[in-house]
């Protein structure tokens, strides 16, 4: 992984993920990487995705960070051929992304949210292993206007943490964090028609 210090504009790339439908009807994931302008670079969404009744019973309450995080998201990132210093995301269940990429994967909150009120959208037990005190919720500063949660342990870290920050301070004021997200849902909804 390159250093604070090496991430330059051409290459401070920043990956959003998404999951849309349901369970019963079929989850759909896109992943849009775009540079410090907003300007897509990447994007890739799946088909829909679900799980059969052997999964359904063998995963239980877990089912559903299994299938946002390692079947969909995790699928939508060894796709891509650019790199980006972090991902985004704003379901709670492709949280469990980060057990298994080195990327950080950022918690973006709705306005007025926290980690607390994230985390209440869904039972604790099936994000299996992720609680509300193994994040950092990062409040609004010049940064980033938005509330954003990370890994305790990618924070503590920091080469990454200075990675994640110098990141972002190129995208303050060139993009709205939640904004990508929309796009992602306008582009597989075109994709579905």
């Amino acid at each position: 992984m390159a250093e604070a210090s090496q991430l330059t504009e051409e290459n401070a790339r920043l990956g959003f993920i998404t999951v849309l439908g349901s369970v019963k009807t079929g989850l759909v994931g896109g992943l849009l990487i775009i540079d410090r302008l907003g300007h897509p670079k990447e994007f890739h969404c799946t088909v829909p995705v679900c799980p059969n009744p052997a999964q359904e019973i063998l995963y239980g309450a877990s089912l559903q960070s299994f299938l946002y995080g390692r079947q969909i998201a995790d699928a939508l990132l060894r796709k891509t051929s650019l790199d980006c210093f972090a991902v985004m995301t704003n379901s709670v269940y492709v949280l469990s992304l980060q057990a298994v990429t080195p990327k950080a994967v950022m918690m973006l909150f709705p306005s007025g949210s926290s980690i607390a009120g994230g985390f209440s959208v869904c039972p604790p037990e099936s994000l299996k292993g992720l609680r509300t005190g193994d994040w950092v919720e990062l409040p609004p500063d010049s940064l980033h206007t938005d509330r954003l949660a990370v890994f305790k342990t990618i924070w503590s870290d920091p080469a990454r943490r200075g990675r994640i920050k110098a990141g972002l301070e190129m995208y303050a004021g060139n993009v709205d964090l939640a904004e990508p997200f929309d796009r992602i849902t306008m582009a597989i909804q075109e994709s579905q028609k």
